[in-house]
């Protein structure tokens, strides 16, 4: 993956941006994923038009940016396409590594394929901490889009995402060790090295990512993720928690990986209190699991407020 890692390191250089706002798609999951808004065959491009003219109308200050798009297959013409609204397609091959390890046997997870597919997509989002190429990087699923909160902008000149020097800051989600859906990153090789390596290196049940005994949480007396720390992530320690596959599942994927990566191989993970400032620094809205105002049966929902910053960025471009 060195190659890879210099790929991605020099995304961003010849732009001279130093924040980068990203993205991420993967080509087949998109095509199922997705339920298709009055039969349109470009559901990835009608929806990422939509976010890039959302960033665009709210983030504001003179410190250049870029916004960035991480997907699994080079797409001539969705580049161009993207090219023309302003933003860089980047071509990731990580998503290899974790084939080739489940191939080998080292992952212990999704015995069902539907399972497996939402799992491997979910890991592309290791090709962002490779940007190296940028001082920071704000990462934001597809259903995350900016809005205006008490006159508040995200300001790349004063946010908080630019002064910090921590490496990753997030929150713990309901079902996951960590919330995948924003992100607030600085980049470095190291990370994105050692994430490579856990991916290599496999999952199981018993001794979670990279096999190394990393784990998360302890649930009803009994041992599901032996215990990190209760006080930080409350919800994977006590009889509350739902013992079902999801829960699992959340913490197998993305969201095990980058807390394995940050809590527990670099030691650089903050949560709450610094995620909370960055929330106001970047205020946003996230339409998670069910209910996105793309999908055919929630247009009857057009005109709620809560899909007001979709829908006013999708007229814009439809």
């Amino acid at each position: 993956m060195e190659r890879e890692a210099d790929q991605l390191a020099s995304v961003g250089l010849s732009t001279n941006a130093r924040v980068a706002f990203v993205s991420v798609i993967v080509a087949e999951e998109g095509k199922t994923y997705w339920k298709r808004r009055s039969g349109a065959s470009d559901m990835h491009l009608c929806v990422l038009a939509a976010k890039i003219e959302n960033l665009r109308k709210h983030i504001v200050g003179r410190v250049p940016y870029d916004i960035v798009v991480v997907t699994d297959r080079h797409d001539p013409a969705l580049e161009t396409q993207l090219a023309a609204l302003g933003a860089i397609l980047v071509v990731t091959d990580v998503l290899s590594v974790v084939d080739d390890s489940r191939a080998a046997g080292r992952i212990e997870c999704c015995d069902r394929s539907s399972d497996w597919k939402f799992f491997r997509a979910n890991l592309i989002k290791v090709a962002v901490f490779g940007l190296t190429g940028y001082d920071k990087v704000v990462y934001l699923d597809l259903d995350v889009f900016l809005t205006r909160i008490n006159g508040r902008e995200t300001d790349v000149d004063q946010g908080l995402y630019q002064k910090t020097e921590e490496q990753l800051v997030a929150a713990s989600g309901s079902a996951a060790p960590m919330a995948g859906g924003q992100l607030f990153i600085r980049p470095t090789r190291a990370a994105f090295a050692l994430m490579v390596k856990l991916m290599n290196e496999g999952f199981s049940e018993a001794r979670g990512w990279g096999n190394r005994g990393w784990l998360v949480g302890e649930a009803g007396g009994s041992v599901a993720w032996p215990t990190v720390d209760c006080e930080r992530l409350p919800h994977y320690c006590g009889d509350e928690m739902r013992r079902d596959k999801w829960v699992f599942f959340a913490a197998a994927g993305d969201q095990g990986l980058i807390y394995a990566t940050f809590h527990n191989g670099l030691e650089s993970y903050k949560e709450e209190a610094s995620y909370d400032t960055m929330k106001k620094e970047c205020p946003s809205i996230h339409w998670y699991g069910v209910g996105k105002p793309w999908e055919v049966e929630m247009e009857q929902w057009h005109d709620h407020p809560k899909f007001k910053e979709f829908w006013e960025a999708w007229e814009r471009v439809e």
